[in-house]
């Protein structure tokens, strides 16, 4: 989700996809709700968009390949940058 948010994925809804998450599991204390209420403010379901962002994520991280370097993608240096 995190890499979604960070590239500008546009808000949406992902059918048809099955969760074995929660919202207890994934937001405890509802501090991403909030997030996602700042960034998104036009979506008025902030757990339906969470779901849309992990998927568009890893469809995302997909696409870069078998060759990248994760924390690359995640954090835009290389491992080794100081």
């Amino acid at each position: 989700m995190a890499y979604a948010v960070k590239v500008g994925a546009t808000a949406g809804v992902t059918e048809n996809t099955g969760t074995k998450w929660n919202v207890g599991s994934v937001d405890p204390d509802g501090s991403l709700r909030v997030l996602l209420e700042a960034l998104y403010p036009e979506n008025g379901e902030p757990y339906r968009l969470t779901e849309h962002l992990m998927n568009e994520g890893i469809r995302l991280i997909a696409q870069a390949g078998a060759s990248f370097d994760l924390y690359d993608i995640l954090f835009g240096q290389p491992t080794g940058a100081t």
